[in-house]
C-alpha cells in the first residue's frame, strides 16, 4: 500500500511537470487556434506553487525527486520573473518620468451618492497625490470634467470621444489617435509626447474583460462543489474567459502591428485583462521591457478582486527607455492596483 501511494506521487508530480511546461506554452499558440492552451498560462501560479509543495515533499523525505520540479521552474524562469520580482530595491533619478497606470473600475468608490455623481475634488486629489508626469487611465467615466495640474500648470490630456480611456500629460501632445474595439469599455489610444527634444509615443491599452468577476465572487463565497449549479457557474466562466481570449488575441495583434510602425520609442500602458504567460501579452510586448521584470518587487499581483494572483496590468517599454523603478501601488480605490514607474530616455 505504501509503495503505491509512494508510486501515485511520483506520476502525479510527473504530470504537474508536464501540464507547467504545457503552459510555458501558451504565449505562443493564438487561442484561436487553441484556446485551451491559454487556460494552463492563466493557471500558472498554482502550478508554480504546486511545483513548489513538491518540491518540499521531496526534500523532506530526502529525495533526489525535487531536482525535476526544480528543473521545471528554472526553464520557466522568464515567466517567473514577470510575475514576482526578485530585484533588490532602487531608486528614481531627480530627473526622471513618472508614469502611472491605473483601471479606475468606473470610478465607484469616488461617487458621491448625494449628488449622484463623481467626488471629482476626492477623485483630482487622489491622482494629483501620484505625483506623475504622465497617467494613463482606462474605466474612467468622466469625459471632459476632470482636470490636473503637475507643476502648477495644466496637464494636457487626450480622450477619444465618448470613450472610457484617457491619458494625462505633462508634456505637450503633439498627435494623437484611438483604435476602437467592441464596446466603448475597450480600446486603445496613442500620445506623442514632446519631452525635451525627444518624442516618446504612449499607449494607453484596455483589452477586453473576460467578465466572469461577478461569477467568481458568487462561486468562492456561495459555491458548494456537490451542487450542477457551481459546475455550471464553472463552465460559464470557461466559456467567458474562451470567447475573452480570442477577442484579446486579435485585439493584441493590431496594436503590436502599431507599436512595430512607431517612429519613436514607446511605453505601453493598461489593463490587458490577461496574464504574462498569454499570447495577448506575448504580441504587446515583443521587443519591449516588463517594468516589473525590470525593476519590481515582490508579488507582481495587480488585481485585487476574488481570483488570487493575478498580474493583468503592465507599463512596458522600448530598450531605450531606462526603467529606474516599478512598483504597484495597493491602494483600495479600484479592484485594480495602480502602477508607477520611474523612466528616462536614453
Amino acid at each position: 500500500m505504501r509503495n503505491q501511494i509512494k508510486t501515485t506521487i511520483r506520476w502525479s508530480n510527473l504530470a504537474l511537470i508536464v501540464i507547467t511546461l504545457m503552459a510555458y506554452l501558451s504565449p505562443y499558440i493564438n487561442p484561436n487556434t487553441f484556446w485551451i492552451i491559454s487556460i494552463l498560462g492563466l493557471a500558472y501560479p498554482l502550478l508554480l506553487f504546486a511545483n513548489l509543495g513538491f518540491i518540499t515533499l521531496w526534500i523532506s523525505r530526502k529525495k533526489w525527486y525535487f531536482l525535476f520540479s526544480v528543473a521545471c521552474i528554472g526553464l520557466g524562469w522568464n515567466f517567473l520573473s514577470k510575475s514576482v520580482g526578485f530585484n533588490t530595491k532602487s531608486s528614481a533619478n531627480p530627473n526622471d518620468i513618472s508614469i502611472v497606470t491605473f483601471n479606475t473600475e468606473s470610478a465607484h468608490k469616488f461617487w458621491d451618492y448625494k449628488a449622484k455623481r463623481t467626488d471629482l475634488q476626492k477623485f483630482t486629489t487622489y491622482l494629483q497625490a501620484m505625483d506623475a508626469d504622465i497617467i494613463c487611465l482606462q474605466e474612467f467615466p468622466i469625459r471632459g470634467e476632470l482636470r490636473l495640474k503637475r507643476d502648477e500648470e495644466w496637464m494636457h490630456s487626450y480622450q477619444a470621444t465618448g470613450k472610457n480611456i484617457v491619458t494625462y500629460s505633462k508634456y505637450p501632445i503633439l498627435k494623437h489617435g484611438y483604435f476602437a474595439f467592441v464596446n466603448e469599455y475597450n480600446g486603445c489610444l496613442f500620445t506623442d509626447l514632446k519631452i525635451g527634444e525627444q518624442v516618446l509615443r504612449v499607449y494607453n491599452v484596455h483589452l477586453s474583460s473576460n467578465k466572469i468577476t461577478n461569477i467568481a465572487n458568487e462561486v468562492a463565497e456561495n459555491g458548494d462543489w456537490k451542487e450542477r449549479e457551481t459546475w455550471s457557474k464553472v463552465k460559464q466562466m470557461l466559456l467567458g474567459y474562451r470567447s475573452a481570449s480570442k477577442k484579446r488575441a486579435d485585439q493584441a495583434e493590431e496594436i503590436g502591428k502599431h507599436i512595430a510602425a512607431s517612429p519613436y520609442p514607446v511605453v505601453v500602458c493598461g489593463d490587458f485583462n490577461d496574464v504574462p504567460l498569454s499570447y495577448a501579452y506575448q504580441t504587446i510586448a515583443e521587443n519591449l521591457t516588463d517594468h516589473f521584470q525590470a525593476r519590481g518587487r515582490g508579488l507582481g499581483t495587480t488585481f485585487g478582486g476574488s481570483i488570487p494572483f493575478l498580474k493583468i496590468d503592465y507599463i512596458l517599454g522600448s530598450p531605450s527607455v531606462a526603467v529606474s523603478t516599478n512598483d504597484i501601488l495597493r491602494h483600495d480605490y479600484s479592484d485594480h492596483y495602480p502602477i508607477r514607474s520611474m523612466v528616462s530616455l536614453k
